[in-house]
């Protein structure tokens, strides 16, 4: 590792002309106007020659086209400008069209030392692997010169985009006359009107004359490798299940065992495309990927924690549909506990990334179960020879499924369970608390999220939240935050507190740091007896083992409060309705005289109604309302009949 680390600093050196040692002066790699050569620029002679399938081929063929012979593997690649990651200036030499030279740093420089002196004939140039979805990459203005002491140059060619077409790892040929024999070429071009230049390889035509006057001993850095691609001796080759999913859960839950493994941190890799590394990896996102034209690809991750391993999860990126052979022709993964020592636990090729048909998808996952490792891992290395087709590579995910050996547990219903319980509370909001580091509130507590937490120095400390309903309370699991298991910051005297209107609080239980083991992300649970029942909770915490404190989780168990069901209900006292005392009137007669109405009938008439009540309260208002038309009509009557006596 100390080894790969000093590589990796190396390659930290930016290239814009790399270092040189000549026997004579240092060659002259900067940018020339051309003063000779074509007035008009070339025009390909011949038609493209499709490289996709059979490159050699097709540049073989696109030199018949012209009848002329192209020179491969005569070159030595001298400097040239910046460009993006794994596709430098160097790729236009090495005789492969999957990579190419792709830049946005203008003019773009590539120069070359020959084997020897040659006489020159015809030029091919090749389209990149893209120029069809992404149009005006080919260089619009551009001049090849030569020279045999690499400090004067001669334009021996000149061009513009007209010489290509928006095609993919095509070649395009076309015989040149040159005066002289040369032994140095340097490319040269004013950018793409996009304004991002590519192209894949450069290849002269002619025949070797003589050994070269001048000697260039190159000198230059290293290979920009990472990490170092580790020797093996492979294993079976692991299958997939037979089954694609478009998850990561639902290849997780295929597997049937332990979760997939979270957290951790990139360690070192090989070069990838701009924005395209190796860290993309671990993310957990078909969104990004490691892509790359330089082989090996390695990629290295930490996890926070030892694991034992179970299974395997890779997953394919964007465009392996339209770009077939991108994936690995094999790979493997190690374990290690140091990031020195590796131990091989799985490989496989190809095969692992497509259907049974040979069918190739995007953003799709593939799985295997892995017999369990008896020892536990937390440097994981995953690596690759090369891809199907030589040339670019890529993969969006690999996640491997397993169980953490660090104390604690995993989940906050699996820290609940080991103390016996089963519920837990759901929708917990924060309610705000005690001030605390930027993005680190006591908020951070609720969201059921490890990756969060509440971090402050302000002791005591306090974290309320809302229950979304009344609850019993009857157990809590608090997780621990990212970097305890270094720093500690573990809560020393904690008190659980419930409340009903969220200003009162009372005591529900209390503790201290006996209940964690120093760790990172993992859960720590307590039961006691039931509590009252509570709407809102609030943590408080008044020291830690340091000067500050950081938790990254609180959830608790509980029951639902019982609904209070009223004492009395409305159908309980129909009696005490105004409409139920119509009969009440009839003391509004005094003209009935005690002769022919005896007083003792009096109370037996002001029983009925009383009686009668209950039954007039179920009939409709309607009949209350006739009722009381026809008490009136006998009053009048009455009245009436009385007046007459008179």
């Amino acid at each position: 590792m100390k080894k790969a680390l000093s590589i990796f600093l190396t390659a930290l050196l930016a290239l814009s002309v790399l270092s040189l040692t000549v026997s004579a002066a240092e060659p002259n790699l900067e940018y020339l106007e051309c003063e000779a050569g074509n007035t008009e620029p070339l025009e390909r002679t011949a038609d493209g020659f499709d490289g996709s399938e059979d490159a050699a081929a097709a540049l073989a063929d696109a030199g018949n086209a012209i009848g002329k012979t192209p020179l491969t593997g005569i070159y030595t690649f001298l400097g040239g400008t910046e460009s993006f990651g794994g596709e430098g200036p160097e790729n236009l030499w090495d005789n492969s069209v999957t990579t190419k030279f792709c830049t946005g740093t203008f003019p773009t420089i590539s120069a070359a030392a020959l084997d020897g002196k040659y006489k020159i004939d015809g030029l091919i140039l090749a389209t990149a692997n893209d120029n069809a979805s992404y149009n005006d990459r080919n260089p619009f203005e551009w001049y090849l010169y030569a020279s045999n002491d690499a400090q004067s140059w001669t334009c021996i060619a000149q061009g513009d985009d007209t010489f290509f077409e928006e095609t993919n790892f095509t070649y395009y040929p076309c015989a040149i006359t040159v005066d002289g024999e040369w032994s140095f070429l340097m490319w040269q071009s004013e950018g793409a009107l996009s304004g991002c230049f590519q192209m894949s390889e450069l290849v002269i035509c002619g025949t070797r004359t003589g050994d070269a006057d001048t000697t260039v001993e190159v000198d230059l850095p290293e290979v920009p490798v990472y990490a170092e691609y580790v020797d093996y001796e492979a294993g079976s080759i692991l299958a997939n299940n037979g089954t694609a999913y478009d998850t990561e859960d639902a290849a997780v839950a295929a597997l049937g065992g332990s979760p997939a493994i979270k957290g951790g941190s990139f360690v070192l890799g090989t070069l990838g495309n701009n924005n395209e590394g190796p860290e993309n990896l671990w993310d957990h996102d078909t969104a990004t990927k490691f892509c790359n034209g330089t082989a090996p690809f390695v990629s290295i991750w930490k996890y926070d924690e030892d694991y034992t391993i179970d299974g395997v999860i890779m997953a394919t990126a964007n465009d392996n549909s339209s770009y077939n052979g991108r994936s690995p022709a094999t790979w493997a993964i190690f374990g290690s506990k140091d990031g020195e020592n590796w131990t091989l636990l799985a490989n496989g090729d190809v095969n692992f990334l497509k259907e049974a048909d040979g069918t190739e998808l995007d953003f799709t996952y593939y799985c295997a179960p892995i017999p369990k490792t008896a020892e536990t891992y937390n440097y994981i290395l995953w690596e690759a020879d090369s891809a199907e087709v030589p040339g670019t590579f890529q993969l969006s995910e690999v996640v491997l499924t397993g169980t953490s050996t660090a104390p604690g547990f995993g989940s906050a219903a699996a820290a609940l369970e080991s103390v016996g319980k089963t519920i837990v509370i759901e929708g917990i909001t924060g309610e705000g608390g005690s001030a605390s580091f930027d993005n680190e509130g006591p908020d951070n507590l609720w969201d059921g999220d490890t990756a969060t937490k509440f971090c402050t120095n302000t002791l005591p400390a306090e974290a309320k939240a809302n229950l979304n309903g009344t609850w019993t309370i009857d157990g809590i699991a608090i997780a621990l935050a990212n970097d305890n298991a270094d720093y500690g910051r573990i809560p020393t005297a904690w008190t659980l507190s419930g409340s009903n209107d969220g200003e009162n609080w009372t005591e529900i239980t209390s503790g201290d740091n006996s209940m964690f083991v120093q760790s990172n992300f993992r859960y720590f649970a307590k039961s006691f007896d039931a509590s009252p029942a509570y709407s809102y909770v609030k943590l408080d915490i008044a020291s830690s083992t340091d000067e500050i404190v950081q938790i990254s989780e609180v959830a608790l168990s509980g029951k639902v409060a019982a609904a209070e069901t009223p004492a009395e209900t409305p159908a309980e006292t129909p009696a005490e309705t105004p409409a139920e005392t119509p009969a009440e009137t009839p003391a509004e007669t005094p003209a009935e005289t005690p002769e022919t109405q005896p007083a003792n009938e009096t109370p037996a008439a002001d029983n009925t109604p009383a009686a009668d009540s209950t039954t007039e309260e179920k009939k409709s208002g309607c009949g209350s309302f006739i009722g009381g038309g026809l008490v009136v009509i006998l009053s009048v009557l009455g009245s009436a009949w009385i007046s007459k006596r008179k």
